[in-house]
């Protein structure tokens, strides 16, 4: 994939403050490219040149954010997998980036989930969480370890909806270190008990 050069991301981003920003506001079907555009201080023909109308961009928006998330992922499984007895610490520290990495884009995200039609960020979104999870239970131990899986992925992915629409206030570190409880079986060497 092509790198974007700096102008073209600051381009993007100007165009995406502004959809999100009209978007805290009235629903998309009620916004128009003119209003962003102006908002952003863009001219109409460059907004052409990235999006075909605000709904392609809100996906583009939605595609952006969960690739980013992956990046951190993957920093995640990189500490995990050059070390066998990964730190609580350091496996802490790296949780902690992901959840500020979602924190920088929480009203986007927030925004996104009420946007979309039938849930489809929240259901992307679930999806990311619970294939990255596979990912680094297989990365541990070589198999899955399914019951563990199952409950951690459905720990983690109430508590970050939990923190991105009832509780907004509570704190990257208070996130970090439940997380941190929830997939810590990840980063164990032996599990604790045997599924029969």
């Amino acid at each position: 994939m092509k790198q974007e050069s700096r102008r073209v991301k600051m381009t993007k981003k100007m165009l995406c403050e502004s959809l999100i920003y009209f978007l805290s506001q009235k629903d998309i079907s009620h916004i128009t490219i003119k209003e962003i555009c102006d908002y952003a201080d863009i001219n109409r023909s460059t907004y052409y040149r990235y999006y075909q109308d605000p709904m392609d961009q809100l996906y583009k928006i939605q595609d952006d954010i969960i690739e980013e998330l992956d990046l951190y992922v993957r920093k995640l499984e990189k500490n995990i997998n050059h070390s066998s007895q990964a730190s609580f610490v350091d496996y802490e520290a790296s949780m902690k980036e992901y959840l500020e990495c979602v924190q920088e884009k929480k009203k986007a995200i927030q925004i996104l989930m009420k946007a979309l039609p039938d849930n489809e960020f929240i259901i992307k979104f679930v999806e990311h969480i619970r294939n990255n999870l596979v990912i680094l239970s297989l990365n541990s131990n070589g198999t899955t370890r399914f019951y563990d899986y199952v409950f951690a992925s459905s720990g983690c992915i109430g508590l970050l909806v939990h923190w991105l629409t009832v509780e907004p206030e509570m704190g990257i570190e208070a996130v970090a270190q439940l997380m941190v409880t929830y997939t810590n079986i990840f980063i164990q060497e032996e599990p604790n008990t045997q599924i029969p």
